[in-house]
């Protein structure tokens, strides 16, 4: 059954390793999967990140309007505040609410404090893969043997906690 009002983002969320004071732009995609016309409004929520700009569709943002199956392109940019300290975990989390002040999805940037070039267990942070699964754009688990050419949901299971990107296989 096709609800109302229902939101997706793909990707649902984006990892990244970041300095403190540096600048962020992530990209992801909502889709109104419901059967009406839908007014969305964004609302970042964080303590971690500053100057948190929103673009739809490479207009700055407003509340937009879609329509049922549409796919809107956006992006969000913020500079991490400087005076998080290194190996921190921090966060933005972008609310995905509609007219009637349902908040339907979340998009959410996930950020490890420290240097790019530097391996996590540089920190003194040890995490084991425990397992690694992938999906198709649809959300359908795919057996790795079985991948082909494509743009994938890569999800990555550590005892650190869980991650999630796309993956190009050409």
């Amino acid at each position: 059954m096709v609800e109302k009002y229902s939101l997706t983002t793909d990707p649902s969320s984006v990892e990244t390793v970041m300095m403190p004071g540096s600048r962020v732009t992530v990209k992801y995609d909502v889709i109104n999967t419901g059967y009406e016309d839908l007014v969305i409004y964004m609302t970042p929520h964080t303590e971690y990140f500053t100057d948190i700009e929103l673009t739809v569709d490479g207009q700055s943002y407003a509340p937009f309007n879609t329509v049922a199956n549409q796919v809107v392109h956006c992006t969000c940019s913020a500079t991490l505040r400087p005076d998080v300290a290194l190996g921190s975990r921090c966060w933005v989390d972008i609310l995905l609410t509609v007219s009637c002040d349902c908040t339907t999805s979340l998009f959410t940037l996930w950020t490890t404090v420290g240097d790019p070039s530097v391996s996590v267990d540089e920190f003194g942070s040890e995490e084991e893969v425990l397992h690694v699964e992938y999906y198709d754009l649809t959300g359908k688990r795919i057996d790795p043997s079985n991948l082909k050419a494509g743009i994938f949901i890569e999800k990555t299971v550590t005892t650190r906690g869980v991650s999630t990107k796309k993956v190009l296989k050409q």
